[in-house]
């Protein structure tokens, strides 16, 4: 077997093994996780000839010599504040996606493989890295709760992009076929799971991400609806129903006591924010107000590069007139990613991301449109950057584990499907000629076979 062939063999195992193992086993995870860095990108940059230096790549270098300009202003400009070293990884790790989709070659049934992984990983984490049943026990009735997973923020981003993902792919899972019976049970047990854990970690920013993701998917049905019943009673009536189904779910979430209490404990300090009082305000509302107005002054003053990647820490040790709260709080950064970025990188980090996630939504859309990626992976897409979109508001998970776990697996498992990986000719709306794609205005059948989404090398 050639060595082309064993990766390919090998690839899709070793990403759901990172999938399964990094929050159950963070150790054995990073371990896999180096692994799919070098396969993915040690078989892209051999293999992938004439597609070496296309758009993701640009962004990847571009990423690398933003982080290095940064550093490197910064022992000019400031040496006693800046890093002994740069530290590149910081905006690089964002494009680890590239070797998860490279190993995934496109095929519907490994990218299942590496979501499925990375959910039961998710599920039995709480038994590996916080108190097992107890959590779930003590957070049910009341208690918050982060079943170990750095905090209770990390948790929930993680169990709402399982609930996401749940949701999107429910079609494949109660649809018909083998084990429908067995699919669904599993279904339905992963979907509760996921849905009291988001509610039990209690993170206000994560439920205002699976709002917007919930409209995101309203939007989309409602889209499918119109495109496929001819205008009358009974188009009204699905779409009426659809309407009612979400707001009951929406209804019963916010009756919740956890939820009622958890949006109601900051209420007076969002009142006194709101008014312009930010004298002996206090809790994490207050904390991530304080610090964000803070920061805006050191992002005024270097708004191109940035600070360097300590950035974000000299705000909160050297800003004049910051309460001494903020550091016995446990602030250690600005809980919003893209002021992070902003003051660590400037406009230029700032503009690595937006590029990013707009090539990875237009690639998205053009690979649907060819019939290469699935509705229902287009649709968990779309919902996931609308959340992402929001938490990272709230708190800066593009720079940590959790973050980079999500992202890696959701936007690999998409962009297996786009003409950067399966070698379609720019500006070509024609999908190679193994990839047995339908026409763009064909529905998207249920799951589909392994022969009909294999894309060419």
């Amino acid at each position: 077997m050639s060595l082309a062939g064993a990766l390919d063999r090998a690839g899709p195992w070793l990403v759901a093994a990172y999938a399964g193992t990094a929050l159950a086993l963070p150790e054995v995870g990073e371990g896999f996780k180096v692994l799919v860095l070098m396969a993915g990108f040690g078989g892209f940059f051999w293999l992938a000839r004439g597609r070496r230096f296309t758009a993701p790549v640009k962004l990847l270098l571009a990423a690398a010599l933003v982080a290095l300009l940064s550093w490197g202003l910064s022992r000019l400009h400031h040496p006693q504040w800046a890093e002994s070293s740069p530290k590149v990884h910081r905006l690089t790790h964002w494009f680890a996606f590239l070797a998860v989709a490279w190993l995934l070659a496109g095929r519907v049934r490994r990218v299942l493989l590496a979501w499925g992984a990375g959910l039961a990983g998710l599920l039995v984490a709480p038994w590996f890295t916080g108190r097992g049943g107890y959590d779930w026990f003590v957070g049910w009735h009341g208690e918050r709760v982060d079943f170990g997973l750095h905090n209770a923020q990390h948790a929930t981003l993680l169990f709402a992009t399982g609930l996401l993902g749940l949701i999107a792919l429910a079609g494949r899972c109660l649809g018909p076929g083998p084990w429908r019976l067995l699919r669904g049970l599993l279904w339905t047990l992963a979907t509760l799971a996921c849905a009291v854990a988001v509610v039990i970690t209690q993170t206000r920013g994560v439920w205002l991400g699976l709002a917007v993701a919930a409209l995101v998917m309203l939007a989309a049905a409602g889209l499918a609806l119109r495109r496929r019943l001819s205008p009358g009673p009974r188009r009204r009536w699905l779409t009426g129903a659809l309407l009612a189904g979400v707001l009951g779910l929406v209804l019963a979430a916010a009756c919740s006591p956890i939820v009622e209490q958890r949006l109601a404990d900051e209420r007076q300090a969002i009142a006194q924010l709101s008014r312009g009082q930010l004298e002996g305000v206090t809790g994490s509302v207050a904390g991530r107000v304080v610090s964000w107005w803070a920061a805006l002054p050191w992002i005024a003053e270097r708004p191109l590069v940035g600070w360097g990647g300590n950035g974000r820490s000299l705000v909160l040790t050297h800003s004049p007139g910051l309460p001494g709260w903020i550091g016995e709080e446990g602030f250690r950064h600005l809980h919003n990613g893209y002021l992070d970025t902003l003051v660590n990188y400037g406009l230029a980090g700032l503009a690595v991301l937006a590029g990013l996630l707009v090539w990875l939504t237009r690639e998205a859309l053009r690979a649907r449109r060819t019939g290469a990626l699935p509705a229902d992976f287009l649709l968990f897409y779309m919902a996931f950057l609308g959340f992402w979109l929001v938490v990272n508001l709230f708190e800066s998970f593009l720079y940590f584990s959790s973050g980079d776990w999500v992202f890696t697996l959701v936007a690999g498992g998409v962009a297996t499907f786009m003409p950067w990986r399966t070698g379609l000719a720019a500006g070509s709306d024609r999908p190679p000629a193994t990839a047995g794609a339908r026409p763009a205005n064909a529905p998207c059948p249920g799951p589909l076979r392994e022969s009909e989404t294999r894309t060419g090398r």
